[in-house]
């Protein structure tokens, strides 16, 4: 029984250590592509807000 429990808990620990460091891979991308597009939106917004404040001051 001891045997068997050891190998029980072994394999599962690999099942769960291999599939873990994919799935983190996945999602390492995605983050990055989100970081990337919050980047893009947050400039576009300071660029937007900068070019009304400007147009208000002409005005």
């Amino acid at each position: 029984m001891t045997g068997r429990k050891k190998l029980v808990r072994d394999n599962p620990s690999l099942g769960f250590k291999s599939p873990p460091r994919r799935r983190r891979r996945i999602p390492a991308s995605a983050i990055s592509g989100v970081r990337r597009m919050l980047l893009v939106a947050a400039l576009v917004v300071v660029v937007g807000i900068l070019a009304f404040s400007l147009i208000a001051a002409l005005k």
